[in-house]
């Protein structure tokens, strides 16, 4: 019993003694958990570093700076209408109104008196002008005592009237008759053609759509002449108070019969878009006696006219401003027809 439990005793000791032997070792690459891992290298391999090269910086190109556009001129508009804008101070947005003047964006009128003084007359003479500017054409009217057709009369103030006329002037009794002869003559008021009658006796006045004002001495042009340029208004009363130089013309050179110291009315042109009026009173002593057609004719070219025409004088001599007779020529008379300039809507004299 003893002798087994010795022998027990030996083989456990030799059964321990055999573990430890036969134990493998740890393989080499066994690394404790709590180890950082290195990698393995194959000692016969070369560990090549691949470098990338940095690229060389590249510059990026300065803009050109933009040149500052050199500021563009702004055209000046074309000019419009008769007188363009060569007279940018008669006109006016809005219409205004004085006592003697009125204006608005395309008529301009201006109404002075004056006193010779002996300065041209040789007599006490006053007369008022008219100093007139349009842009258009249609607003350079003409008007009849009824139509252009008929041979009604009436006085200047109610031919305005009737025609709501800022400014009126006598016209040339474009129909006067003595019961024997009508003076018609050549006929075209506002653009049409209502008489077509050579009259070879007067000199003629003819207003151009442009503008252009001219005077023709009798005899000198016919009326299919006339009518081919498509005249905005003709008068056939006379006389044409210069010569074709432009000027004056002198006593005995005047082709009318209406001589001696008379009140006158006359249109005078400086250049298109401008006119004027020119009423003389007369057969008033000592106020103002009338004018000569040798007197008028400077009186005209005084106040800078390049082209002059007499028109229906006499007690028909009138000027219309405003609804109110400028100029003493007792009351008037009545006449076939009228010159007249109307304000803008809104502004009549007589339907205030």
């Amino acid at each position: 019993m003893k002798r087994l439990f010795i022998i027990c005793i030996l083989c456990l000791l030799l059964a321990c003694s055999g573990n430890s032997v036969s134990q493998a070792p740890a393989p080499s690459s066994y690394v404790p958990s709590h180890y950082e891992t290195i990698p393995r290298t194959t000692p016969t391999e070369e560990t090549v570093v691949i470098s990338t090269p940095t690229p060389e910086p590249t510059e990026t190109p300065t803009e050109e700076p933009t040149a500052t556009p050199e500021p563009t001129e702004v055209p000046t508009p074309e000019p419009t209408g008769l007188c363009g804008n060569r007279f940018p101070d008669v006109f006016t947005d809005t219409p205004v109104l004085t006592e003697n003047s009125y204006s608005d964006s395309g008529l301009s009128i201006t109404i002075t008196r004056y006193d010779d003084n002996f300065e041209i007359c040789r007599h006490i003479v006053v007369y008022y002008v008219a100093d007139v500017y349009v842009q258009d054409i249609e607003r350079f009217e003409t008007a009849a005592a009824t139509d252009f057709s008929s041979y009604d009369i009436d006085y200047v103030r109610n031919i305005a009237e009737r025609n709501d006329a800022m400014l009126a002037v006598s016209g040339d009794y474009f129909n006067f008759t003595d019961g024997k002869y009508a003076n018609k003559g050549l006929v075209i008021r506002n653009g049409v053609l209502y008489w077509d009658r050579l009259d070879e006796d007067h000199d003629l006045c003819v207003l151009y759509r442009d503008g252009v004002m001219k005077t023709l001495e009798a005899g000198t042009f016919t009326t299919e002449e006339i009518i081919a340029q498509d005249p905005w208004q003709t008068w056939q009363f006379g006389p044409a108070l210069f010569d074709e130089s432009g000027e004056p013309k002198g006593k005995g050179q005047f082709n009318s019969s209406i001589t001696g110291i008379q009140p006158r009315c006359a249109i005078g042109y400086y250049e298109p878009g401008h006119y004027c009026f020119v009423v003389v009173d007369g057969r008033n002593e000592g106020y103002s006696l009338g004018a000569e057609f040798w007197e008028l004719a400077p009186i005209m070219k005084k106040l800078g006219c390049t082209a002059a025409y007499n028109l229906d004088g006499g007690l028909s001599a009138q000027i219309e401003f405003n609804g109110k007779t400028q100029n003493r020529n007792f009351g008037g008379r009545f006449i076939g027809d009228i010159i007249c300039f109307r304000a803008e809507e809104g502004y009549s004299p007589y339907h205030k």
